[in-house]
């Protein structure tokens, strides 16, 4: 009877022992904006060296997510990222621009930051770009779960001196910061500070901060990069100039090269020009990503970091965009499409958490599936057990998760077994809507018609670089001549296991396949929305004239309410059976 009731003891003691060690993980995720799947160098191409992320991405601890996918566009991601719902049920499927045609995600939704605060005692931090609404206090991210934030809210700005001119042509200040349950409040004093920098810099100071006040306690730290999106819409993305001079002698000469604030394709901004200036801020990027790991190891916390690296999208080709010259090659198209190369992201995991690691996973993954992944991720480590979910709620108003939202994917990302996400539905077009683009995967297919740019959407090498410059991770062949696959066609259908770069149109040849996947989009038609765009207007109050030259909200909450619906819905919900 002593030796059972001992060891009863010894097995209570050693139980508490485990409880008490148990400790939900650090987050950091860090978001880069417009990078380009050709843009890094692990991919295969030697035109922009990035050794701190190739280093990441080919650590031991790391798993590279090599069939994961964003939105098309940076707000639409973004949406996901933190409400874990699809573009077609937030009605966001196009970026919130600054000033007067500013939306703003759903306030009836509760993000990531809030659950993990409200379930397992995060504290949350945003560094760099919001770009989810600021039309009135409550849309901004120190009143969505954040306890402190420092950053853009709009799309772009001067990455120098923090200014965006869009619509009034105002240079305008568009740096904040706020503390949780407050508005934010404009920063002053930053100039000549680049952004990639200056972000990276306040996001180890507050982790250090952190780690002195709270040592106990887990932080998520979204730390929002802008690079690698173009400058206010009319210059290249900056950089410092000893970055971009680095890639004189590889990709245009001394004098073929864009000035900070210099118009693209004028003088000596050739579109090459225009590429070394995207290399110059990836150069950038990548000292950061580099400083930060070591901060995290000088620290003590870098095992007990869960670390994501992600694009928001693709990247923005020089062939599609004016201001931009990303590169997704030898994937097809780019930003703003849905072909892969607008849609198949850059993206990695690394650290506490992970089970198998030191492999590159093929499984399905959207980012739509970070928030409910990333709370059961919170959940093991905070309750020790490794079979633990996070079950998501909703708040009062708060619509429902339906098909195409977020689905735990911590099991797949963590130890790979096998995803149970077999679809991703893109887009869909909803009668009445803006966009007439349609797109969806489900296993090795891709259907997508109505695409936009269709005609144009080809595969983008760098400018004066033939198509096999490189040995690429995606094998392909060399892409096709005009007239190539869905060209003045409205059907494309696509095998990307044995096609990944989307050479090869089967909608002529796979007749049934094609009416399968179309009617799985006439399923999720039923409850997608119409996006915002069409319930837009101009507002003259929002010119930041008006701020002393600061892009500041324009609204009260009643006033927003009226012009854009606070909690929109639109047709098809809530979901009928």
């Amino acid at each position: 009877m002593r030796a059972s009731v001992s060891w009863w003891i010894i097995v209570v003691v050693f139980g508490l022992a485990v409880y008490s060690r148990a400790k939900a993980p650090h987050i950091l995720f860090m978001l880069i904006d417009d990078l380009g799947w050709n843009d890094v160098s692990f991919h295969g191409s030697p035109q922009i060296p990035t050794p701190n992320i190739d280093a990441l991405a080919k650590d031991p601890g790391t798993v590279v997510l090599d069939q994961y996918y964003t939105n098309a566009v940076c707000s639409p991601t973004r949406t996901s990222l933190l409400s874990a719902r699809s573009q077609i049920h937030t009605g966001c499927d196009w970026p919130y621009n600054t000033g007067d045609n500013a939306a703003g995600l759903n306030l009836t939704y509760t993000l990531l930051p809030a659950h993990l605060k409200s379930f397992y005692n995060y504290s949350t931090y945003l560094v760099g770009k919001w770009h989810l609404g600021s039309k009135s206090p409550e849309y901004e991210p120190s009143l969505r779960g954040f306890d402190r934030s420092f950053g853009l809210l709009g799309p772009d700005e001067d990455y120098f001196d923090h200014w965006n001119d869009a619509i009034y042509g105002i240079q305008a200040l568009d740096l904040f910061e706020g503390v949780g349950g407050s508005p934010e409040t404009p920063v002053y004093g930053k100039d000549n500070y680049y952004g990639t920098f200056m972000f990276n810099d306040v996001a180890k100071q507050w982790i250090q901060e952190h780690l002195e006040s709270r040592p106990e306690q887990p932080f998520f730290m979204f730390l929002s990069h802008q690079t690698v999106h173009n400058t206010n819409d009319k210059y290249a993305p900056q950089a410092p100039d000893s970055y971009i001079h680095a890639f004189d002698d590889t990709i245009s000469p001394e004098n073929e090269t864009c000035g900070a604030r210099q118009r693209t394709r004028t003088g000596s901004c050739t579109t090459r020009a225009m590429r070394k200036s995207v290399a110059g801020a990836v150069s950038a990027l990548d000292f950061t990503v580099g400083d930060m790991i070591s901060f995290l190891q000088s620290t003590g916390i870098y095992d007990d970091t869960l670390f994501i690296f992600s694009t928001d999208n693709g990247g923005a080709p020089i062939q599609m965009f004016n201001h931009n010259a990303g590169s997704n090659f030898p994937l097809r198209g780019g930003k703003d499409t849905y072909f892969e190369g607008g849609v198949r992201a850059v993206g990695f995991v690394r650290g506490n958490g992970l089970i198998k690691t030191g492999y590159t996973s093929n499984q399905l993954i959207h980012v739509v599936d970070w928030m409910p992944s990333l709370l059961t991720a919170a959940k093991r480590g905070a309750t020790g057990d490794p079979n633990a979910h996070h079950e998501l709620t909703i708040g009062d108003n708060e619509v429902p998760y339906l098909p195409g939202d977020g689905i735990d994917l911590w099991d797949t990302i963590a130890s790979d077994a096998e995803s149970p996400r077999t679809e991703i539905i893109h887009a869909v077009h909803v009668p009445g809507g803006r966009e007439r683009v349609n797109a969806i995967r489900a296993g090795d297919y891709k259907l997508l018609y109505n695409e936009l740019l269709f005609n144009e959407i080809g595969w983008f090498p760098p400018p004066d670089l033939e198509w096999d410059y490189a040995t690429f991770s995606v094998d392909c062949p060399r892409p096709p001549l005009l007239p190539y696959a869905c060209m003045n066609t409205s059907m494309c259908l696509f095998n990307l296991k044995d096609d990944p770069c989307e050479h090869k149109n089967l909608a002529d040849s796979m007749p049934d396949k094609v009416e399968e996947l179309m009617q799985r989009l006439d399923f999720y038609r039923q409850h997608a929305v119409i996006p915002w765009t069409p319930y837009t207007e101009v507002d003259e109050r929002s010119n930041p004239a008006n701020f002393n030259n600061v892009w500041m909200p324009w609204l009260t909450l009643e006033e927003q309410a009226y012009y854009y619906p606070t909690n929109y819905t639109g047709p098809g919900y809530p979901l009928d059976g």
